[in-house]
């Protein structure tokens, strides 16, 4: 099973190491580049990496499309199912006429008279 990455927590992530390695936490600031102060666009890197990505930008490039790819999954299965249903619903020649248009035992309706409910123009 693949692992969706969530970026709101890989954000809330990049931001608690920035904050740890501005405390000095000698690991997360080895995880940072050594010759400047620590930034959280270094921070973002290294979460980046951490998720097997290069940088930040393609880490988001990469959360939307698994966005996409799911969306399109999704409408692909409703699309499926509604042309299994247009297939497999019954078309007025297979329903009795009495079904179609109501009779005396129609459940809604309190009469069967041409304003049945079940009735359709």
């Amino acid at each position: 099973m693949d692992r969706r990455i969530d970026l709101d927590r890989a954000r809330r992530e990049a931001k608690a190491l920035l904050c740890a390695a501005r405390a000095g936490d000698a690991e997360s600031l080895a995880r940072m580049r050594a010759e400047r102060e620590p930034r959280l666009a270094d921070a973002q890197r290294a979460v980046a990496n951490d998720l097997g990505e290069p940088s930040w930008p393609g880490l988001a490039r990469r959360v939307e499309a698994e966005a996409r790819a799911d969306v399109d999954e999704l409408l692909h299965a409703v699309f499926a199912a509604s042309t299994a249903l247009r297939v497999l619903a019954p078309t007025p020649a297979t329903v009795p006429f009495y079904e179609r248009w109501g009779s005396a035992s129609c459940a809604t309706c309190p009469t069967a008279s041409s304003t049945c409910c079940r009735r359709t123009a």
